[in-house]
């Protein structure tokens, strides 16, 4: 009798992780790489609240083409060739063709969470309809930037919009902010070794990974501050070296790129699975408001974030070991040996 209690156990746990694996979610977002990285506490959410079995993400492939096996990200697909455009015509005019590629793309679908909306609301509509036209679907559009008087971190207002969106208990929307949402692997660490290594740090030495760009001149710390900070750690024993994407090489005069070779290894030209190698084998990670720094610290790497004119509230790094400075515009633009000291006496 107990065999067969076994068996029938067995069979529901099947069948449990079949209905499990058959649920699909997908999350269009269109934004930058902070952006994408802000969103996996609500792929998280989906997985362990909704009980669904994967969730892929809809995006700028070269932001999110790491997240698949290092994340609750199942599954991306480029948003630049899927013909997403179409969505945004006339409601009242949009129309499908039986052989479309779009149908194929959300067949699999049942829930999508879209970033992507217009003020005429046109996207939303056309997509419902596109949707449904092969299964019942259920559409959520949500906000990419909070409303002026949001006080909390904008990954628990993308749950929240959806918790409100889809009438579910508010207490079931919160999560851990301290959590390591990006999992570096083995080989991540064991490349970025070899990347560091090949700069020219050594395994015996604390490594420090400083990054002193960002998307926006205004939220970049002076360079100056960024320069002065990596030759006093190089004088308590630490290796710091500098990484540059192509909007830093571009932004950055010849001078500068000489002041910061002078400091410390630069490198560049890395994609982000290899930055994320690289950060993964570092021992702290400094950074300004930027796609980086979330990076560092959902992946578990001490980090440091410094802020200037974006809301620290909104947008710190999500992390267990993340420290955030701000810093109003006399010692934020300019170089402040005081603003220097307070990140060094943390560090």
């Amino acid at each position: 009798m107990q065999d067969d209690k076994d068996i029938f156990r067995v069979l529901r746990e099947f069948e449990h992780m079949a209905d499990t694996a058959s649920r699909k979610a997908a999350i269009i977002q269109p934004g930058a790489i902070g952006d994408c990285i802000l969103t996996l506490p609500l792929a998280r959410f989906l997985k362990q609240t909704l009980d669904i079995g994967s969730v892929d993400m809809i995006g700028h492939t070269s932001y999110i083409d790491y997240f698949v096996n290092r994340t609750d990200i199942d599954g991306i697909r480029s948003i630049d060739s899927i013909g997403l455009h179409k969505l945004f015509a006339d409601s009242k005019t949009f129309d499908i063709e039986d052989n479309d590629p779009l149908l194929g793309v959300f067949r699999d679908y049942s829930w999508i969470i879209t970033f992507l909306n217009d003020a005429e609301n046109n996207f939303e509509q056309n997509l419902i309809y596109l949707a449904n036209c092969t299964h019942p679907a259920e559409i959520t559009s949500i906000d990419l930037k909070p409303p002026a008087d949001f006080n909390g971190r904008i990954s628990q207002f993308y749950i929240t919009q959806y918790m409100h969106e889809n009438h579910l208990p508010m207490e079931q929307g919160t999560f851990d902010h301290s959590s390591i949402f990006i999992t570096p692997t083995d080989s991540d660490r064991e490349i970025g070794l070899q990347i560091l290594s090949t700069a020219g740090l050594h395994a015996n030495c604390s490594k420090v990974i400083i990054a002193p760009g960002s998307g926006g001149a205004e939220k970049c710390w002076a360079i100056a501050n960024f320069i002065a900070l990596a030759e006093t750690l190089k004088l308590r024993n630490f290796q710091p070296c500098f990484i540059l994407g192509p909007a830093e090489q571009e932004k950055f005069t010849d001078d500068v790129i000489a002041k910061l070779k002078g400091t410390g290894p630069i490198i560049r030209d890395l994609d982000l699975a290899e930055v994320l190698a690289g950060i993964s084998a570092s021992d702290l990670f400094i950074g300004n408001d930027t796609g980086l720094s979330h990076l560092a610290g959902c992946a578990g790497t001490k980090t440091i974030a410094i802020f200037g004119p974006t809301n620290t509230t909104h947008y710190k790094p999500l992390g267990p070991k993340v420290e955030t400075f701000t810093f109003d515009e006399r010692d934020f633009a300019k170089f402040s040996q005081p603003s220097i000291q307070k990140i060094l006496d943390v560090i």
